[in-house]
């Protein structure tokens, strides 16, 4: 979200992301028809950050790998890499996937 200072972006990402912000929240906020929970988020959601919170010296492959190694222990090697290039085409970073974070 790129929007002027008091637009009220803080306010939609709380809502979305389910985050307690001031006021009281009226009203309902859907995902693909069904009323959103967190357990619904964490299945579909996620939010990246304008701060880096990248290792320069790793590439965004390996940040993903040390994501899923952290996040999703259950997989197999091939399961994993399989769901590092699920993500990379998703995003649109398989082309820069061994490019460094820094770069």
């Amino acid at each position: 979200l790129s929007f002027a200072s008091g637009a009220g972006k803080t306010t939609l990402l709380n809502m979305l992301t389910l985050e307690r912000g001031k006021g009281k929240a009226l009203g309902t906020i859907t995902l693909n028809g069904q009323p959103l929970t967190p357990a619904l988020y964490a299945e579909h959601c996620a939010v990246v950050t304008q701060q880096d919170l990248l290792w320069t010296f790793l590439t965004c492959r390996d940040h993903l790998r040390n994501a899923i190694n952290l996040y999703r222990p259950s997989l197999t090697h091939t399961e994993r890499e399989a769901a590092i290039d699920d993500l990379l085409a998703a995003t649109g970073l398989t082309s820069c996937q061994h490019t460094k974070a820094g770069n």
